[in-house]
């Protein structure tokens, strides 16, 4: 096979890639040398049992003034215990849609620099991508570990915001301590790629968490009642910008602050007009900044209409037709049977804690005292709903993936801590709790036969090809191969990672073809746009992956089914390279120029 292109841009790739978090990371490690990996082990188990001591001493408030001892104190080594845990996975460079799609939305941002018109991530708004140009503006590259970092500072986010919220609630910290530090546990210790790699879900997690400790913890400082509206408002309407899907639950937070307020006085109904008009900030930031690139119109055709219509059609994927193929709508039955699939019986890690959570979860209720009092059952009984409204949100698409364990997670602690503030708080009974929380996720995490899912967290990083460009997917290696770094390619078929690992630009707004591809209600206002980009950014080189991801129907998705771009590749474009997974075409011209390059 031709190596074209290749090794020039591999080694343009090196050169980017050495400003990266990734290397960074991969760096440091590589300098802490063959016993690098006892000592990742040795100080994690250092914080577990920091950790552990400080719930043990939670049981005698007067050690709690010791600043070593304090709240503060224990919300540093718990955030440090997920840091140290899962910091390894920054250098993994792993196939990873979500995340992929992602970062090359950001990259394209940058060149066409709106919301919704730099990249198209279906349901995931322009405040999932936004962020992640970060690193463009400190001098660094756009890739998987600044991606990661910033899901991971999202995750840290909702863990401290679920004890402070926790400790407000129950009036003590024994309960929100044991809660939260075995959260941060499974936190640390998960290995599974989809719940520790995926930012998607954990952006609006942190922000709703965000959004509860403002509505519940009376002791936020130098903020009144307006200023918290104005936040949550804000927050609130931020969080539709990231999924679509969550916000029925920034809703429910909003609406619950204002009830608590008490819609009979004056100061809630000030809060309410605070908390709307604060509201509008973000959408009118946003869809201003559209308008000056194109249409308002295609945000919510592209958006909102497509995400709230998305959740009642089937997915015509060979992933998703089985049992309801004749159906043009995708049953709530069937949504809800994938979803028990996936975190009761498929996933193991999430099967760990799905099980155990729920039978401590009903064991807990069961054990509560009738006389409690009504303002502790009404308590209850809301963060009961706030927990079965984030399972809707697992359950609504329609895919229940395993990184939407991020919804449910911490939902589940706040129960927790609601239903034990009932029962004494003893040492015994806190770590009993700990143990049967902990005990079956660890079996399955390392006693399990399943050693290809529950590897050791860092045994994949001190390969020597463990952060080299060389590592590269063969789809993205070979588009390397007729493309060039920096320039448009043109993709058809789910394969984002072309664009972030291959380092090559989007030849439209589309990160995955699934909305070009599947022949759903708007398949012609997405052909239409995909068609106009295609011809402005005239890129060189075609990838055709239909068969890699998601689809392998080429009568039911192939370009050959879209009439008028069949026109243009046949008429311009030459294959120049097929696998039983994918096709390349290039264009005459650069054909031509790789056999300049050959012959030199």
């Amino acid at each position: 096979m031709q190596e074209g292109f290749l090794e020039s841009n591999l080694r343009a790739i090196r050169s980017d890639y050495s400003s990266g978090i990734s290397d960074l990371v991969a760096f440091f490690l590589q300098s802490l040398g063959p016993g690098g990996i006892s000592l990742f082990y040795f100080v994690l188990l250092g914080l577990v049992c920091w950790g552990a001591s400080l719930v043990w001493t939670s049981f005698a408030p007067s050690s709690n003034t010791s600043k070593w001892r304090s709240d503060k104190a224990f919300l540093l080594v718990v955030c440090l215990t997920v840091l140290w845990g899962r910091w390894p996975h920054f250098i993994d460079r792993e196939y990873n849609p979500d995340e992929s799609a992602c970062l090359a939305a950001a990259v394209r941002t940058l060149d066409v620099p709106a919301p919704f018109v730099g990249g198209d991530v279906t349901t995931m708004g322009p405040l999932e991508v936004l962020p992640l140009t970060w690193p463009h503006f400190l001098g660094m590259t756009i890739d998987y570990g600044s991606a990661r970092l910033f899901g991971l500072a999202c995750c840290l986010v909702a863990l401290v915001c679920t004890f402070l919220i926790g400790r407000s609630l129950t009036g003590t910290n024994t309960w929100p301590r044991a809660v939260t530090f075995t959260l941060a546990v499974y936190d640390a210790f998960f290995s599974h790629l989809e719940i520790v790699c995926y930012t998607s879900e954990m952006v609006p997690t942190g922000m709703t968490f965000l959004m509860l400790w403002l509505a519940l913890d009376k002791e936020v400082p130098r903020l009144g009642p307006l200023g918290r509206a104005s936040l949550i408002g804000i927050l609130g309407s931020s969080i539709g910008f990231t999924k679509l899907q969550f916000a029925p639950l920034a809703a429910a937070v909003g609406i619950f602050y204002l009830v608590k307020l008490n819609p009979r006085t004056k100061l809630c109904w000030k809060a309410t007009a605070t908390m709307l008009a604060s509201a509008l900030l973000i959408p009118a930031i946003l869809l201003f900044w559209v308008s000056r690139f194109e249409s308002i119109e295609n945000v919510w055709i592209s958006y909102i209409q497509a995400n709230i219509r998305y959740t009642e059609t089937v997915r015509v994927t060979r992933f998703f037709v089985e049992g309801f193929v004749d159906s043009s709508l995708y049953p709530l039955s069937a949504r809800v049977k994938l979803a028990y699939a996936n975190y009761f019986q498929f996933f193991a890690e999430l099967r760990a804690f799905s099980w155990t959570s729920t039978f401590c979860l009903i064991a807990g209720l069961i054990a509560q005292k009738r006389d409690q009092g009504k303002e502790r059952w009404a308590s209850l009984a809301l963060a009961f709903g706030f927990l079965a409204l984030s399972w809707w949100v697992v359950v609504l698409p329609g895919n229940a993936y395993p990184h939407y364990l991020r919804v449910v997670f911490l939902p589940t602690g706040l129960v927790f801590m609601l239903l034990l503030r009932g029962m004494r708080a003893n040492r015994a009974a806190t770590f009993a709790f700990m143990a049967i929380m902990l005990l079956p996720f660890l079996y399955d995490r390392y006693f399990s036969k399943d050693v290809i899912q529950f590897r050791p967290t860092p045994a994949f990083l001190f390969r020597s090809d463990a952060y080299t460009p060389e590592r590269l997917p063969r789809v993205v290696q070979d588009t390397l191969r007729f493309a060039k770094v920096g320039e448009p390619v043109a993709v058809w078929g789910w394969s984002p990672n072309i664009f972030a690992q291959g380092h090559v630009k989007m030849a439209s707004r589309d990160t995955i073809g699934e909305r070009v591809i599947e022949p759903r209600f708007d398949l012609g206002y997405y052909r239409e746009r995909y068609l106009k980009e295609f011809k402005e950014s005239d890129p060189q080189v075609f990838v055709d992956v239909i068969g890699l991801f998601m689809y392998g129907n080429r009568e039911l998705f192939g370009w050959e089914t879209f009439p008028e771009l069949k026109k243009i590749i046949e008429e311009n474009y030459v294959q120049v390279e097929e696998t039983p997974k994918f096709r390349i075409y290039a264009t005459r011209k650069r054909v031509a120029e790789l056999q300049r390059v050959q012959s030199e």
